[in-house]
């Protein structure tokens, strides 16, 4: 369920490093090529009137919908959520060799925003930060397809910006208006807030709990960028300060951080 960014890993590509680069390429065996998601191979895909428009959010997620439990061949095939944000919509891979959107112009229930961050959990849920409407979108991956399941927020929200589940399927919602941090339950149920007078517009989140699939260190908490995307926050999971970064302090020139 951890989230990346402003990638989309969805294409079957070749690419070589260049001399000086940072770009570490994975073994063929190990990705078959999926590594990197460029426009032209976006138009060959889904058609030339297709385009990256700011892009946002990112979430990996092997669903349960897809697995295979009498084999251990297809651990590595994984469903990826890229949010459009320019074109107000969801790009994702509805199978491992093709992709869908869901979106505005696709005949989705209902219309998107300005779109920011994007979780998703095995389950098939997927939750987006519909930050124009002010609002969480939650929708379902039946394997297949997104569908609507409902609103969540609407009322509460100014302009969430990201969103992050825990291993229970709680939400955690930023806002960079209310500087804070929204936790629901899985139904959409409010239930507190987290972070007021410690956040100023805070943007991406990640959520660590000790029930986490992959948990290797005996932690739980909520890291958070904030301070207008200079700063990384480590709250507990009641929202107390434990850590603080600051881009200043590592980098010379401005650095800004989104997402987690």
């Amino acid at each position: 369920m951890k989230k990346l960014a402003l990638l989309f890993l969805l294409f079957p590509v070749f690419l070589f490093a260049d001399e000086g680069t940072t770009l570490v390429i994975p073994p063929f065996e190990h990705c078959w090529g999926i590594h990197k998601g460029t426009e032209k191979k976006l138009k060959l895909l889904l058609g030339e009137d297709k385009n990256f428009n700011d892009p946002q959010g990112l979430s990996c997620v092997k669903l349960f919908a897809w697995d295979d439990t009498t084999t251990d061949e297809d651990d590595d095939e994984l469903t990826v959520y890229g949010v459009n944000s320019g074109n107000n919509e969801i790009i994702y891979n509805n199978s491992m060799h093709s992709l869908g959107i869901w979106g505005n112009r696709y005949g989705s229930e209902v219309k998107l925003s300005s779109p920011k961050g994007i979780a998703a959990d095995p389950e098939g849920n997927v939750y987006i930060a519909d930050c124009g409407n002010h609002r969480v979108v939650h929708l379902k991956n039946d394997g297949k397809e997104l569908h609507l399941v409902n609103i969540i927020a609407d009322s509460i929200l100014s302009a969430p910006f990201d969103v992050a589940l825990d291993s229970k399927g709680f939400l955690y919602i930023t806002d960079t208006v209310k500087s804070a941090i929204f936790k629901f339950s899985p139904d959409g149920g409010f239930i507190t807030t987290i972070g007021e007078g410690l956040l100023r517009s805070p943007k991406g989140i990640d959520v660590v709990d000790m029930e986490e699939r992959w948990h290797y260190y005996n932690e739980e908490f909520i890291a958070v960028v904030d301070s207008f995307s200079t700063r990384v926050v480590r709250l507990s999971m009641d929202g107390q300060l434990e850590k603080r970064i600051s881009s200043s302090d590592y980098f010379a020139s401005p650095v800004e951080f989104n997402y987690l």
